[in-house]
């Protein structure tokens, strides 16, 4: 079971590194991810990207990544998959498309659809989406379980197949 998870953990991260290429920001851009506190959150835009290059505005409808000061939405990380939610930007609201990790993870961008014209300095409204967070955690929760079963339950062993078994103890 051991030799398994380590073999997938392997494969895991080198889809991780493989998966992600890092865009060019200055090593000064960071944003505090407050998500674990907050889901509703009224932020200032403080970089934005188009096409992999810092610009000081958008037009409605250009595809960008926004970075702001706070935000509450979690990046890919460990297994647990991106935030889903929404931006709103002077009144007009946007699904968020995707999250990106810049500059090493210091920052986290939303990468969206701009809704109405923005600028850097304008403020964004972003609002992640609670219940398929709470299933995600879960989710995530339950495969950390999943993992320790072997070393916390002496009930579950390998079979002749090596795959995994639960012998359940009547009482």
């Amino acid at each position: 079971f051991e030799q398994c998870m380590e073999k997938q953990r392997e494969l895991s991260g080198k889809k991780m590194k493989e998966g992600k290429k890092e865009i060019k920001v200055p090593e000064t851009l960071e944003s505090q991810f407050v998500g674990y506190q907050e889901t509703d959150v009224q932020s200032t835009i403080k970089a934005i990207l188009v096409d992999e290059i810092m610009v000081q505005s958008v037009k409605a409808g250009q595809s960008c990544i926004l970075v702001t000061e706070s935000t509450p939405f979690f990046a890919a990380t460990g297994g647990q998959i991106d935030d889903t939610g929404s931006v709103t930007i002077n009144g007009k609201r946007t699904t968020l498309d995707g999250l990106i990790k810049l500059n090493n993870g210091k920052a986290i961008g939303a990468i969206i659809t701009a809704p109405a014209d923005c600028k850097i300095g304008n403020n964004a409204h972003l609002i992640v989406e609670v219940s398929i967070r709470r299933m995600t955690m879960n989710n995530h929760t339950g495969t950390h379980l999943l993992q320790a079963a072997p070393a916390v339950f002496p009930c579950i062993a390998q079979n002749q197949q090596n795959r995994p078994r639960i012998h359940f103890l009547g009482r």
